[in-house]
């Protein structure tokens, strides 16, 4: 395969081509997962949802001390980075 897009896409699919079916499975659920919550947290309501939270989080670790970044960060159900949003502070 060809891309001439994006060239890494190439690597990528042969290194996965050598893993077993088993090790394929688990990326494929696991690109599965990640455009689930992308469908999720891309909605509005959601997005609303989320920078509250993260303005709240940053307010309460602020009066604690110790944290004072801009970013607030969203884990999936793994436990696994999923989402990253710029706070307006």
């Amino acid at each position: 395969m060809n891309t001439q897009i994006n060239p890494q896409v190439d690597r990528i699919i042969a290194e996965a081509l050598q893993l077993s079916s088993d090790e394929q499975q688990i990326i494929l659920d696991r690109l599965q997962e990640q455009r689930e919550w992308k469908a999720l947290i891309s909605k509005p309501e959601a997005k609303k949802a989320i920078r509250e939270l993260a303005k709240k989080a940053l307010e309460e670790e602020t009066e604690e001390g110790g944290f004072d970044g801009s970013y607030a960060f969203l884990a999936g159900p793994t436990g696994h980075h999923c989402a990253r949003f710029r706070l307006a502070v």
